[in-house]
Order: C-alpha cells, then structure tokens, then sequence
C-alpha cells in the first residue's frame, strides 16, 4: 500500500514538478523509503524539476531553486522516517547501503544454489521473466514455498474473486500484451513527434522512468 502510494505521488510530483518541485521530492522520497528499487525516481524526478515545458527560456535561478528545493526535501523526508541515521547520517547510510548489497549478494548466491532458474543475470531475462508474470503466470503469494502455509487462507480469499483472474489466460494476456506494446510505441512515436512541449515532457519523463524501473 504504501509502496503504490509512494510510486502515485512520484508520478504526480513528476508531472508537476516545474511548478511545485516540494511534491515531487515528497513522492520520490516516500517511493524511495518503502522500495529502494524505485530509487531511479530519484533522478527522473529531479530533471523533471529542471525542465521547463514553455517554449521560453527558464531562468536559471527559477531551475536552481527548484532543485534546491526538490533535494532539500527529499533529504528531510529520507532523514527524518530513517531514524537509525540521526546519531550519524553519513555513517548510518553507508551501512545500510553495504548491509543491503550484502543481503542481496547472499539472496542470490542462495538461489543459484537450491534454484538457479530464479537468477536472472541479464536484462533480456528479466524482461522475459517480467512479461510473464505481469500477463502469463498465475498469481503468485510466495517465492519459494517457506510461508506458503501462513498465507494460504488469506490467498485462498484472494483467489476467490473472480475478478482477480480476470484476463489471467493466454488470450487475455495476449490481448494486454498487445496493449501495452502499443501504448510504448505510440508514447514514443509521439514523444519524438509532437510540437506540444508539455505533452513531449510528460511522455519523456515517464518513459525514462518506465526504462529505468525496468532494468532496476
């Protein structure tokens, strides 16, 4: 709940960022607390910051105090709900940045032991892999199987919905999957073509996020 709150307010932040660049810190910052994977929007969002969609010229000090203020919240907001960096903030995120490599080292060096199939060494894979649970696979509660017993009555209720199924069959994946294909190349092929300076820099923007989540 939390991570799709953070990851709305981002896109929202995002949007508005020329004029209001303390919501596109607050969204990037608390998409960024709940899943450090989504620290991409980070960057998309302080360049949204930075571009203008007036075919004028910004001034410089309006840019500069955009990211001055875009970065001023972020580092508040980051601060102030990671309580472990108050002592010592420099300290505090260097360990944390080491802890979680090490963590995700051990996670991956676990499954090329008991499940090599669930490591994916490169983008292609990880796309494939993507592709297929968004559209193919059916819905998954567990990674391994190791809490699968705490959480069967709960998915069981899940499952029960009929409309949690819903397209969740090659032809309606098929269908998705064609929709989505469209939807990216008709967003580029707009992108690059339109003289509507607003409309090129929101479909930028949320393009580039797009990537660079997909290769997080």
């Amino acid at each position: 709940g939390v991570l799709t709150f953070g990851v709305c307010l981002a896109i929202l932040g995002m949007l508005e960022a020329d004029r209001k660049p303390w919501l596109a810190g607050l969204g990037a910052a608390t998409a960024t607390l709940a899943k450090y994977s989504c620290a991409p929007l980070l960057l998309v969002n302080l360049l949204a910051c930075a571009w203008f969609p007036s075919r004028k010229q910004p001034v410089k000090a309006h840019i500069l105090k955009n990211i001055i203020v875009y970065i001023s919240v972020v580092v508040v907001m980051i601060f102030l709900l990671s309580p472990i960096t108050w002592s010592d903030p420099l300290q505090a995120f260097t360990q944390i940045w080491k802890v979680r490599q090490e963590f995700v080292q051990k996670q991956v060096d676990t499954l090329q032991a008991l499940m090599p199939s669930q490591v994916l060494d490169s983008l292609p894979l990880r796309i494939a892999v993507l592709v297929g649970h968004l559209y193919l696979s059916p819905l998954q509660f567990e990674e391994v199987g190791n809490y699968l017993t705490q959480v069967a009555e709960m998915s069981d209720i899940y499952i029960a919905n009929p409309l949690h199924n819903v397209f969740r069959n090659p032809l309606g994946a098929g269908l998705l999957l064609l929709f989505t294909v469209f939807g990216l190349v008709a967003g580029v092929r707009f992108a690059v073509t339109t003289q509507d300076n607003k409309q090129k820099r929101i479909l930028s923007l949320l393009l580039l996020a797009t990537a660079l989540q997909c290769s997080a």
